[in-house]
């Protein structure tokens, strides 16, 4: 089912309401409510609570141009150290969701204001500023207005968890050269997830019997705002056109696989050797932005291909150099 984008709204704006009637009522906890929408409860396992009971996470920044694409798995939890908080869906709010933070608030803030279709591209309701700043800024306001060194010294994991997890090399080298806040807020990057729905761990992300997450709708609509940017950068003017970078977690396990069979479903234009070219990966668990730390996709192929080759060459060496009795009997 290809992401559509009216049907998709409104259900997810049914939720939102549904959410805040919930958490303003005293008596009721109505503890069967699911953030999972309809459109993707085909697909998706909700026997964990944080998958019903997390606000979902949904693009963040401007994804029809931005220059840099974080590409995350799901949304963690806040708190996820706590063992307080599932009862009920109240009792887990309280604990375990920033509603009034920078990553939660979107849904609910433009619910109230009335806002929540006003979107141009027809996407969910999000922040359209880079994740950095609406953090920072976050940050900034509840510590008096500080200069960029300043607020860089208050970062950590639990107050500006993006920033602090993905981009605090960025922000340490900005602020060393003299940059503000407001330099910050022009940077060029978007946050894509490839499920929105929270979780404590990613294995509790679980597709229903003979099903496949590649499909659920919301999967769709971040695989299908990559393939929409590299359309744009091959198919348009690259003289106001910045090639876009994709930097992905769990690209093997899904993001990979998803892409190539969502180029196949929809008979994508482009094939996935041409957007190899623009994706890169982390090379180990820590996934901070820095010269350590990332490689391009197309050099890690290299590199599998070149160490399952020495794997081989090395096998050969040593089944050639033991002594007979030893040839060929330690095949697996």
């Amino acid at each position: 089912m290809l992401y559509n984008s009216d049907e998709y709204n409104k259900q997810l704006e049914i939720k939102t309401q549904e959410y805040i009637n919930i958490l303003k009522d005293n008596k009721d906890n109505s503890n069967n409510f699911s953030w999972v929408l309809d459109c993707d409860k085909d697909f998706i396992k909700e026997d964990s609570k944080t998958v019903r009971w997390g606000i979902p996470t949904y693009p963040t920044g401007d994804v029809k141009n931005s220059s840099i694409y974080l590409c995350l798995f799901n949304p963690s939890i806040d708190n996820p150290n706590s063992k307080t908080g599932f009862d009920n869906i109240k009792s887990y709010a309280k604990e375990h969701d920033s509603i009034n933070d920078c990553r939660g608030n979107f849904l609910i803030d433009n619910l109230k204001k009335g806002k929540f279709n006003n979107s141009d591209d027809n996407l969910p309701p999000r922040n359209t500023n880079n994740i950095l700043y609406s953090e920072l800024k976050e940050l900034n306001n509840k510590n008096g207005n500080k200069d960029l060194k300043d607020i860089y010294k208050l970062i950590n994991k639990e107050n500006a968890y993006y920033s602090f997890q993905y981009f605090r090399n960025i922000i340490k080298n900005m602020a060393k050269n003299g940059k503000s806040l407001k330099d910050i807020e022009q940077l060029s990057i978007c946050n894509l997830e490839f499920c929105p729905y929270r979780s404590t761990e990613a294995k509790d992300i679980k597709p229903k019997k003979g099903k496949s997450l590649f499909d659920m709708p919301s999967v769709e609509l971040s695989l299908k705002i990559i393939i929409d940017r590299i359309e744009e950068y091959i198919n348009g003017d690259n003289s106001r056109n910045d090639k876009p970078f994709f930097i992905f977690r769990s690209y093997n396990n899904y993001w990979g696989p998803a892409l190539k069979h969502y180029i196949n479903k929809y008979n994508v234009s482009i094939d996935i050797k041409t957007c190899e070219s623009m994706f890169w990966m982390f090379c180990g668990q820590s996934a901070r932005i820095s010269e350590n730390n990332i490689i391009s996709l197309i050099k890690y192929n290299e590199l599998n291909d070149t160490k399952d080759k020495m794997k081989k060459e090395s096998w050969n060496e040593f089944n050639n150099s033991v002594p007979d009795d030893f040839k060929d009997v330690f095949h697996s």
